[in-house]
């Protein structure tokens, strides 16, 4: 079980480290800087999801401020030190 809190963890800190990287790597070459957030995020899923965030303006506005690369890597970060509890635990 641990392995896949681990996995997962990686899998999430690295997608974050990519997606920071290519944010960069548009900049370098339109000068302008696309701002991904945790709303792009919602507003790309489920239909019910989106409806009820953006139902509540304050979490509509709270995840349009966080950067997706951060939330990403704070995830991924947050799925390593369960994983690494678990080890530790049971291991």
């Amino acid at each position: 079980m641990e392995k896949i809190f681990l996995l997962a963890g990686i899998a999430g800190s690295v997608g974050g480290l990519c997606l920071l990287v290519y944010q960069g790597l548009m900049y370098l070459m339109h000068n302008t800087w696309t701002q991904y957030s945790v709303l792009t995020l919602v507003e790309k899923g489920p239909d019910f999801l989106a409806d009820t965030v953006r139902s509540v303006p304050a979490a509509a506005n709270a995840l349009a401020a966080c950067p997706l690369f951060a939330a990403l890597i704070v995830a991924g970060l947050v799925l390593l030190f369960i994983g690494s509890m678990l080890r530790n635990r049971y291991g």
